[in-house]
């Protein structure tokens, strides 16, 4: 499957330098159907054009905060 999510600008220079290599979101009915090997397309919503694809390589599901 693939995912779609909109990041603000410094995060996508972030994960494009390497700097940012883990994702954290609350768990909605879309982040828990993520699996492994699925794809996620992170849009950059300050610039349209520039997009990150990453493939999903492990995935941690926390009981609390």
């Amino acid at each position: 499957m693939e995912y779609t999510y909109n990041i603000l600008n410094n995060i996508y220079y972030f994960i494009l330098s390497g700097m940012k290599t883990i994702e954290v979101r609350l768990l909605n009915e879309k982040s828990e159907n993520i699996l492994i090997n699925d794809y996620i397309t992170f849009n950059n919503i300050d610039n349209n054009d520039r997009y990150i694809k990453v493939k999903v390589t492990n995935k941690k599901i926390y009981d609390n905060v």
